[in-house]
């Protein structure tokens, strides 16, 4: 690949160098060749594979699935024991949560969150109160549909063949988390 298409967060004019970091240190140095409606193309300084880019790493960091930082109740449950827990964030693959320090460490457990069905996972990790469960499958973006309007705050939808997100305002507000202009900006839809 030549080159890739991306939406910044901050200004960016034609002809400025830019460095992406697309895997866990590994940066791909390029110049802005053209913008349009907020988004920007990037020719790169030299071709890469993306096949090697795209393929995990036998001895370093694996890569994180990007994480939408939430403050709602969730249920995990494990066998006959169900434990009440505050989601800190969630991705395709997994979710932090903070809860019952009762809950242990590769606990095969179920989670329940508005707005999804009932999720298996394993708790991957434990800290204090803090738990991180890794789903036993990715959640697909169709799994999400009801999840702003069960309470949820951010939503990843499809848009085409891109992963866009919606923001309910109104949860964030009742959450005590403001969400900057920024974000509310590149949103595909604001529910208020």
């Amino acid at each position: 690949a030549g080159g890739m298409l991306i939406r910044p967060y901050s200004a960016i004019t034609v002809g400025t160098r830019v460095s992406v970091e697309l895997k866990h240190g590994e940066t791909v140095s390029g110049l802005a060749r053209w913008i349009e409606e907020g988004l920007v193309g990037v020719a790169f300084d030299q071709p890469i594979d993306v096949v090697t880019l795209l393929a995990p790493s036998e001895d370093g960091p694996q890569p994180r699935m990007p994480r939408i930082e939430l403050n709602c109740t969730a249920w995990i449950r494990e066998d006959a024991d169900i434990y009440r827990s505050r989601t800190l964030n969630i991705s395709q693959g997994g979710m932090c949560v903070e809860g019952d320090p009762r809950l242990r460490a590769n606990a095969k457990v179920t989670v329940s969150l508005a707005g999804l069905g009932p999720i298996n996972g394993v708790v991957k990790w434990k800290e204090d109160d803090r738990y991180g469960i890794g789903f036993n499958h990715v959640l697909a973006v169709s799994d999400m549909p009801d999840f702003l309007d069960r309470g949820g705050m951010i939503a990843l939808v499809r848009d085409g063949s891109r992963v866009r997100f919606e923001v309910n305002v109104k949860a964030a507000d009742a959450a005590g988390i403001g969400l900057s202009s920024e974000l509310l900006r590149v949103a595909k839809q604001v529910v208020r």
